[in-house]
């Protein structure tokens, strides 16, 4: 595994994306992609839905009661822009875009953004790096190792190995391209992003894939707003009149409890 990572980083001991935290098994919440699904949350009571509408959509808010117009005087605010990129009707939504904001990225910067820079396969190009500062905004999507000097907090790898990509036989299952470890106040909260690809079907009778992004926060307590907390998620996940999904796998609505 190769790293952009720098001697300042700081690693956090994080487990893998769809895994449960070892430590704690409720303080690791965020989204996962499933087959032929619209992104999975898993909130603090361990709860499960998709969520089913596109938009910006906030995942994490520390502390509850944060002002959404002031996000850089949180403690900490994830945002989800999730989006309809396919190319034909009920496609699944994807994750194209993660935003974060808060003092506890520290004095010298106000924001970062990660998002889906392009649906090129296994191509740093795939990782869309924004930093923005008291002084100014760092578009370092062509240069990771930039993006981590900047941010010390993080670090970005990718997999071992040869990466091949989805086929026809892994339908919509995803291929992890890249993911970023930040970790926050010593480890206080790490968000952990990953990059990956979807096959998506042929168009003029070609494959095409896109790209997206996987998100999971720890350390948030169990009482943060947004759709990661405690509170009730139906607009966001209600059902889409003329595109039914059995989302989840018991049963034919989009939420369940988690057994």
């Amino acid at each position: 595994m190769f790293g952009f990572s720098l001697g300042a980083a700081v690693v956090a001991a994080v487990s893998g994306l769809q895994v449960t935290d070892p430590q704690d098994s409720m303080q690791l919440m965020g989204s996962r992609v499933v087959s032929a699904l619209d992104p999975e949350l898993t909130n603090t009571l361990g709860e499960k839905f998709h969520v089913t509408l596109p938009g910006e959509w906030n995942l994490i808010g520390i502390p509850r009661g944060f002002d959404p117009s002031d996000t850089g005087a949180a403690d900490l605010v994830v945002n989800a822009t999730i989006e309809d990129v396919g190319l034909k009707d009920c496609d699944d939504l994807l994750i194209r875009k993660v935003s974060v904001f808060g003092q506890k990225l520290g004095s010298n910067i106000t924001s970062l953004e990660f998002s889906v820079g392009s649906d090129v396969f296994n191509e740093t190009a795939a990782m869309g790096l924004i930093v923005n500062t008291p002084s100014g905004s760092t578009n370092a999507t062509d240069d990771p190792a930039a993006f981590v000097q900047l941010v010390p907090q993080c670090q970005i790898t990718r997999p071992r190995g040869p990466i091949a990509e989805p086929t026809k036989n892994s339908f919509r299952k995803r291929t992890k391209l890249f993911t970023a470890v930040c970790s926050l106040e010593n480890g206080a909260n790490v968000i952990t992003l990953t990059w990956s690809t979807v096959w998506r079907g042929f168009n003029a009778g070609s494959v095409y894939y896109q790209n997206d992004l996987e998100v999971f926060v720890s350390g948030v307590g169990d009482d943060p707003a947004g759709l990661l907390g405690p509170d009730d998620h139906t607009e966001a996940s209600r059902m889409v009149t003329g595109c039914f999904k059995p989302q989840p796998v018991n049963g034919p609505f989009q939420s369940r409890t988690k057994a």
